[in-house]
């Protein structure tokens, strides 16, 4: 008797079982089966004393702050052979990214990730990316590039280039659109480690005297005030830009054109070549048109820079509409009029037009009515005109 149990055998290595270890792949596992070749069970195991469960981490489905989901790479690194809850990789610190930047969470607990109120914060201090909640407007800007633009009206189509500051001559005359940008900034206040927000409100700047800008726009170019918000002046002021919000009113049949440098103009065309602080320049003496703001016909009548128009016009034919004079328009506006007070003076010199005619030219030394028609004239009080003007019912609306 051999004094054993079992084959005969020479050299144990050489007569091992060899096949794939049923737990290959696992972290510890030394692949190949160390059982003896034809063993009577089916279980084939290596000789690694512990083999890793090498189920997922359990740190997955996390719901981060931007919508996605976070699934931890790791595998569980327990024994499988204990029994466990939970599985968990090897990694010690929380592998989820920062809430406010692209760095990892600093918590070293690797799982605190499932938490139901687990924040994950670098420990750094961030910058506060929102934008400045402050009442106003941030910045004005008026960009600098220039972009052509076609002009298509009744009688004529044009380019002109909208350009910051700058006059570019087309033809015989020149025209300017400022392209206006207001901004709310970003926030410039810090968000302490550990944090997730600052104290007090989004504030684009540090500075306590920080200034934000008036949120009213001219009404025919859309430009915003340029003082601040809440000043005392009882005005606005502005740069003015292009009068884009507006469309031209000429009395008389549509195909009447209005000529101004070189250009002409009929009802209905935008206003977009004209800017607001040179158009009434151009036209010299002038009245405006604009909607009638009194409930009744009759509320409009006594004021002699006002005159209640009877006929309907375009645009809009079926809103009423009135005559102004070149200082109640501005006052309707409420921003500052642009104009000199030597233009001003001379705007105040306005002539009166029938509804169905021309007027008249006047010679210089005159000093009488400018009438075409005493049955149609529209102002009750007629004053002189003492330049050789043409007088038209015209404004951008």
């Amino acid at each position: 008797s051999a004094g054993h149990a079992g084959k005969h055998i020479c050299v144990v290595n050489e007569h091992l079982c060899g096949k794939p270890c049923k737990f290959m792949g696992r972290h510890g596992c030394l692949d190949a089966c160390t059982k003896v070749i034809g063993h009577p069970d089916e279980e084939h195991l290596c000789a690694a004393p512990v083999h890793a469960c090498g189920r997922p981490c359990d740190l997955s489905g996390v719901k981060l702050i931007d919508g996605s989901t976070y699934a931890c790479p790791g595998s569980c690194r327990i024994a499988s052979d204990l029994d466990h809850f939970r599985h968990e990789c090897d990694a010690r610190f929380c592998s989820i990214p920062c809430q406010l930047c692209k760095r990892l969470c600093s918590d070293q607990d690797h799982m605190h990730g499932l938490e139901s109120d687990a924040i994950h914060l670098c420990g750094q201090e961030h910058l506060c990316t929102a934008v400045c909640s402050s009442p106003g407007i941030c910045e004005i800007e008026t960009a600098p590039q220039s972009i052509e633009a076609t002009f298509t009206g009744k009688n004529e189509t044009f380019q002109y280039t909208k350009v910051r500051g700058i006059y570019l001559f087309l033809g015989s005359c020149s025209y300017q659109r400022n392209i206006e940008i207001a901004k709310r900034l970003k926030c410039m206040k810090p968000i302490a480690p550990g944090a997730t927000e600052h104290i007090g409100p989004h504030n684009h700047s540090l500075d306590k005297k920080v200034v934000h800008f008036c949120e009213d726009r001219c009404e025919n170019c859309g430009y915003f005030c340029t003082l601040p918000l809440g000043h005392p002046q009882q005005e606005h002021e502005t740069r003015h830009g292009s009068m884009s919000r507006t469309r031209w009113a000429v009395d008389g049949p549509d195909d009447v054109a209005l000529e101004i440098e070189g250009r002409k103009f009929s009802t209905n065309d935008e206003g977009a070549p004209m800017m607001c602080n040179l158009v009434c320049q151009a036209m010299g003496r002038h009245v405006h048109i604009d909607y009638c703001r009194a409930d009744d016909e009759a509320a409009c009548a006594g004021n002699d820079e006002l005159q209640h128009l009877t006929k309907r016009m375009q645009p809009n034919p079926d809103r009423p509409k009135d005559v102004l004079t070149h200082n109640l328009f501005w006052k309707r506006s409420g921003f500052r009029d642009p104009y000199s007070k030597e233009e001003q003076t001379n705007f105040a010199k306005w002539c009166v037009k029938s509804v169905s005619s021309y007027l008249r030219i006047i010679d210089d030394s005159a000093v009488m009515p400018c009438v075409a028609d005493l049955n149609t004239v529209l102002l009750a009080e007629i004053r002189p005109c003492l330049h050789t003007v043409f007088c038209h019912f015209s404004i951008l609306l």
